[in-house]
């Protein structure tokens, strides 16, 4: 399986599982729609950063050859620290 993977019902948006939320979270590819990406599947780079946030819960990362690099104004755990991504699981959609 891959580190990203191509939504469901959109081809240009891409998916990635944010382990900080334990969830997945999206980005468009489209140059017109935000982000830019390498179009590594295994070792992804995108930018620029990618955002997430809602009531209680902020996950704010760049994504950069495979790894994902929390800021430190991320809700959870992972804030400040740089993690591998993980296969996108199977078993999700």
């Amino acid at each position: 399986m891959a580190k990203i993977v191509v939504h469901p019902t959109d081809p240009t948006m891409h998916m990635f599982w944010d382990i900080g939320l334990g969830q997945p979270n999206a980005f468009y590819i489209a140059e017109d729609r935000g982000w830019n990406w390498n179009e590594n599947y295994e070792r992804p780079t995108v930018s620029p950063s990618v955002l997430l946030c809602g009531n209680n819960f902020r996950s704010h990362l760049f994504i950069q050859d495979g790894k994902l690099k929390y800021l430190s104004d991320c809700s959870h755990g992972y804030a400040g620290q740089t993690v591998d991504m993980v296969d996108f699981p199977e078993d999700w959609l």
